[in-house]
């Protein structure tokens, strides 16, 4: 399992923000609290590392809850918390619908309002996730 590191949300939150529109600052300046994404990411590689590993909806709602709720980034928090979560299951072996856009910003909305716990998260983004399927 492979976690997104500090600098991929970084990338993430620059690319929401200039696909989507919002405010973005330069750098590291976009960051509100540098320690918070830091202590983000250390705890995803800390949770990976561990026996047995947490499942991957598990680190994906991790993902998605802290980045919507820590608003670690000065604009596009919930934007970058999804796409986060999707690069995350991508790498995992699965693909996340983020279809109805309308679904999902009402989902992420609920998020950052503290109505969805991480297991409600984690039966949302299971359910809109598929298995990829290899090609021989």
């Amino acid at each position: 399992m492979k976690y997104v590191t500090a600098d991929q949300l970084k990338t993430v939150n620059h690319r929401m923000i200039r696909a989507t529109g919002g405010l973005y600052l330069a750098s590291e300046q976009n960051v509100v609290y540098p320690p918070s994404l830091d202590s983000l990411v250390n705890f995803v590689q800390t949770r990976i590392a561990l026996r047995p590993q947490p499942s991957v909806w598990e680190i994906a709602a991790f993902y998605v809850d802290r980045l919507t709720r820590d608003q670690v980034f000065h604009d596009g928090n919930k934007r970058t918390a999804l796409e986060a979560a999707r690069l995350f299951l991508e790498g995992a072996g699965y693909r996340l619908s983020l279809a109805p856009a309308n679904e999902s910003v009402e989902f992420v909305t609920n998020v950052a309002r503290g109505s969805q716990n991480r297991d409600t998260i984690a039966d949302w983004l299971r359910a809109h996730a598929k298995k990829k399927v290899r090609k021989a």
